[in-house]
């Protein structure tokens, strides 16, 4: 069974107190994940800050990191796993029409989940809550793309396949370390054990 590590687990619930100002309980600072260097745009992480009855969260560019969240008229809960908002008591009706999309396609769209309370982060987003209303701020800047003509297909696998190969060498441990991959039935893991077993 795989487990998250610790260090990527957090949530956090604010909620309107009986003197009617907003209260958060959880992890009221976090940030998950690396940064590559002194720019944030690079790297993976996801973050969230409460401060002066205001949350921030905000994730990278490509938001490999998940962060879901859940807002009604009583509050918002965040957490890094829908699993820790049903915990936190979050509705647990389904969405019927996202269920749908994702046994046809394998996947959710857009920010959709599961459920029909729980919302995921856009990648390269900004969320903020104040006075019981979010709004969302899309940052995430067009990605460069090669000038030139448009290579053919078996160009552009062989292309990935150097390329997937150039990464996981710059990855794999000492040769007395003991690794594992988990196979999930996808694809990468299996481009990354035979670009492994080839090196």
């Amino acid at each position: 069974m795989l487990v998250r590590h610790p260090d990527f687990d957090g949530s956090i619930h604010v909620a309107r107190g009986a003197d009617g100002h907003p209260r958060a309980t959880g992890k009221t600072e976090a940030h998950f994940g690396y940064t590559l260097s002194e720019s944030p745009a690079q790297g993976v992480w996801a973050r969230w800050r409460w401060h002066d009855d205001v949350l921030t969260v905000e994730n990278d560019r490509f938001g490999f990191l998940p962060v879901y969240y859940a807002a009604d008229g009583e509050g918002i809960r965040v957490a890094t796993s829908i699993r820790e908002l049903l915990a936190l008591g979050v509705d647990r009706r389904l969405d019927d029409e996202a269920l749908a999309v994702f046994l046809r396609l394998g996947q959710y769209l857009g920010e959709d989940t599961p459920f029909a309370a729980i919302r995921t982060l856009p990648p390269g987003s900004r969320l903020t809550w104040a006075h019981g209303r979010v709004t969302i701020e899309c940052h995430t800047q067009t990605l460069p793309h090669a000038e030139g003509p448009t290579p053919t297909r078996e160009a552009a696998v062989r292309r990935y396949g150097e390329l997937t190969q150039v990464a996981v060498e710059r990855l794999l441990p000492e040769a007395d370390v003991r690794m594992c991959v988990p196979l999930s039935a996808g694809r990468d893991s299996r481009h990354i054990v035979y670009a492994m077993v080839r090196a």
